[in-house]
């Protein structure tokens, strides 16, 4: 099925990558006390990529902030400006990345950031559950609506940098996202 998550792959990969995350880390140039977001799809207008770098970068004034960028699209280049602009650094653009290199950014990384304007479902809303990371969405995003117990849902007029910095600093962990199990999605 081309447009489904293989549960049981990642499951596999996160076991894999998991005992090595501070390498996988270090390897990225994440600073031991930075909070790492990953991002994971096109980089497109509708998915406001440059809206994330510049709400993150606004937020690593604060406190450290990496982000894991997994996708590739025509605004990577203006990604990489808004960033030099912010003078943010901790940023990472990782590429395409196939399942297994995906799986270690997913390990590395501390949660997930998706503030698309519109996006039908979601499935990195799923992969990163897989991986245990919460999830820091708008509402226009189907999985984390409907997954909202296991991360943030929010209207992305409310997606500012001193919500984002309150919530990461206090741990993002939001009521039983650790208890979340594979078999979750398929009900």
């Amino acid at each position: 099925v081309l447009n489904a998550v293989d549960n049981d792959f990642f499951l596999q990969q996160r076991e894999r990558w998991e005992p090595k995350r501070e390498e996988l880390r270090a390897e990225l140039g994440v600073a031991k006390d930075a909070f790492c977001f990953i991002y994971v799809g096109q980089l497109i207008s509708r998915k406001r990529v440059v809206e994330t770098v510049e709400l993150l970068a606004q937020v690593a004034k604060e406190r450290p902030i990496h982000l894991l960028v997994a996708g590739t699209g025509p605004l990577e280049s203006e990604m990489r400006t808004c960033a030099a602009n912010y003078d943010f650094t901790a940023i990472s653009f990782c590429g395409y990345s196939k399942p297994e290199r995906l799986s270690q950014l997913y390990v590395a990384a501390d949660a997930l950031i998706l503030i698309p304007k519109d996006e039908p479902w979601g499935m990195v809303i799923n992969e990163a559950m897989i991986f245990n990371k919460p999830f820091l969405a708008t509402t226009s995003v189907a999985a984390a609506v409907e997954f909202y117990e296991y991360g943030y849902a929010i209207p992305y007029q409310r997606i500012i940098p001193k919500f984002v910095s309150r919530h990461i600093n206090g741990n993002m962990v939001k009521k039983k996202y650790l208890l979340y199990h594979v078999n979750d999605m398929s009900s």
